[in-house]
């Protein structure tokens, strides 16, 4: 997953995101480790941060199940 943030954030730091997903109508919360993977400057916009997701329970990964098909 990639996500901007104003300020830089090193790769290999373990972080925890939160979000929330439409699927099926409605809107599931998602509460998810990751470790980013990398950090580059975007310009006024801030900076561009790859994580890749670690464990998740099982309803969040149904979540994200479900908004990825």
């Amino acid at each position: 997953m990639s996500i901007m943030s104003s300020k830089p954030i090193a790769p290999g730091t373990k972080c925890e995101v939160s979000f929330e997903l439409p699927v099926g109508g409605k809107v599931l919360p998602v509460t998810a480790a990751v470790k980013v993977l990398y950090c580059s400057f975007s310009g006024p916009d801030g900076f561009k941060i790859g994580t890749a997701f670690g464990d998740l329970d099982e309803d969040s990964r149904d979540a994200v199940h479900g908004f990825a098909e």
